[in-house]
Parts: C-alpha cells; structure tokens; sequence
C-alpha cells in the first residue's frame, strides 16, 4: 500500500482533532467537572490520545506518536496506574528511538525501567536495559553498553529467581 502526502496530512488531520478532544474533555468545563469525575475525564483523555497515535501511525508521524504517548503517560500517572505509565513510557521510547530522538528514547526508557523494578517486573526492566544497552553498542560505547547489559542480565536472573530455588 502506496501512501501519498494528502493520505498522511488526512491521518495528521484526524490524530490533531483527537490530541484536540482529549485536551479540552481533560480540561472539562463548569457541567463536565460537575458531572463526570477525574477518572472518568482521564479515561476519556487516554482513548482519544490512543485514537490520535493510531492515525499518528498511519500518518508514520513517529515524533508526535512519541509525544502522545508521554501524554499517555502522565495520564496514567495521575490515575495512579504504574503498570499503563510504563507501558506508556516504553512504547514513547520506542518512537523517540524510530524517529531519530535517542536522548528522549533513552529517558523514556530508563524512566519505564524505574517503574518496572518498582513493581517488581524485572523481565520488562531487563528487556529495555538490553534495548539501551543495544544502542550504546550500536553508537560504539562498549563500555556504557556493557553496564547496561550487566544491569539486564542481573534483573532477568531475578525474574526467574523462585522461593523454591532457595
């Protein structure tokens, strides 16, 4: 399938009108604040931003599929949802990575692996230590790669660590 540049600016168009929606049903007003809670403004801000990184994609916009999710992310932290947070986070760092942005990517990433050892998700903290550890390797840091790898290594060793071990 052959995009061309109205195809992607339809999909840009549609994802704007959503980042759109999602701002101002958060923001609420005088009736929405009155009759909906914060929950339910933040459930609705992260469907319409998940609606908008689906046209994002489409639109192969990696840059603002990034920035929505970081969007997502905050979003997540304010419903007190670790699990979607990190989640949202990785999935930034991933598009930062894609579209060029590494510093950010890196952030995103090592801010997911924060919330993952948190939570005890060591096998997710370890895939996205390896993800890092992968790009200094491919940037030629071998020394700030192998840290990283190391770090991975000792978290996959703990996800498979069982009482039943001891």
């Amino acid at each position: 399938l052959i995009m061309n540049s109205s195809d992607k600016d339809k999909y840009n168009k549609v994802a704007d009108n959503f980042i759109k929606k999602a701002e101002k049903g958060l923001k609420g007003g005088f009736f929405k604040n009155m009759f909906s809670s914060k929950g339910e403004r933040i459930d609705d801000g992260l469907e319409n931003y998940e609606k908008a990184i689906n046209n994002y994609k489409l639109a192969k916009n990696w840059s603002s599929c990034a920035e929505t999710y970081l969007e997502c992310a905050k979003l997540a932290h304010a419903n007190q949802n670790k699990r979607e947070e990190a989640q949202f986070l990785a999935q930034a760092g991933q598009f930062f990575i894609k579209c060029e942005h590494e510093e950010e990517g890196i952030k995103s990433f090592k801010e997911a692996v924060l919330i993952y050892k948190e939570n005890g998700n060591f096998d997710q903290s370890a895939l996205y230590l390896k993800k890092i550890g992968e790009f200094y390797e491919d940037e030629e840091n071998l020394l700030l790669a192998s840290e990283f790898f190391l770090e991975a290594a000792d978290l996959y060793a703990l996800s498979k660590f069982h009482v039943t071990d001891i």
